[in-house]
């Protein structure tokens, strides 16, 4: 048995028969690899040859099929494997919304689905998104949540390391957007930062009534504006 490079193939003979098993690794090219089979009897010999088709696949590459997002708006990605057409769907409650629009990319395999989500002045809301393809039932889902319209304050740090302001009022919740990196808001949350220098951090927590900037090493600018 003569298996091309992109395959491994093994048999196991038992008298006038026998199995063969093939094992196909990543990224095969079903227009050339095969395998060729060769049988004898010692006065005969057979060549056949084993050919494979690519079946279709469309599957969910990512831990994260939740994406959380601040009133803002912005781009959140979500990623897939497929090697066939697929269609996308934004939906919630089952009727199309006009929030949340898919960014096409003409990237192959695996894909980084990009979404805008537009800025939101009402409540909080959710979309969800599928992914399906005619040429296969499998499908991808996501989910979009989006949180309700909420004053904001940027704090402006230099170094590694970033303590959160200490935000006054009851009930608070809300979200902290460390430079595109969407993360709940907690009193005790803390922000170490891959490289030195000036770094920003956005704070949308609703129910917040003020602030204390007592304790915040390498404080450069505080921006109220939309607070």
């Amino acid at each position: 048995m003569l298996p091309t490079s992109g395959l491994k193939a093994k048999v196991v003979e038992n008298g006038l028969q026998g199995t063969i098993t093939v094992v196909a690794g990543l990224g095969i090219d079903t227009e050339y690899d095969k395998v060729s089979v060769i049988v004898t009897n010692g006065k005969k010999t057979l060549l056949k040859k084993l050919t494979f088709t690519e079946l279709g696949a469309l599957m969910v590459t990512d831990e994260v099929t939740t994406g959380v997002m601040t009133c803002k708006g912005g781009v959140l990605n979500f990623n897939i494997a497929a090697n066939v057409e697929y269609v996308v769907s934004i939906t919630s409650g089952g009727s199309p919304v006009d929030w949340v629009h898919h960014i096409d990319t003409k990237a192959m395999t695996p894909y980084s689905l990009d979404f805008q989500v537009d800025s939101n002045a009402g409540g909080q809301r959710t979309a969800d998104i599928t992914i399906t393809s005619s040429e296969t039932s499998d499908t991808a889902e996501f989910t979009v949540v989006q949180y309700a319209a909420t004053p904001s304050f940027v704090v402006s740090n230099t170094g590694t390391a970033a303590k959160i302001p200490t935000v006054l009022g009851d009930g608070l919740e809300g979200l902290v957007d460390f430079e595109g990196g969407i993360v709940t808001w907690n009193p005790s949350l803390a922000k170490t930062w891959d490289t030195s220098g000036e770094h920003s951090a956005e704070y949308f927590v609703s129910g917040a009534t003020g602030f204390s900037l007592e304790n915040l090493t390498g404080l450069v600018n505080l921006d109220v504006s939309d607070f």
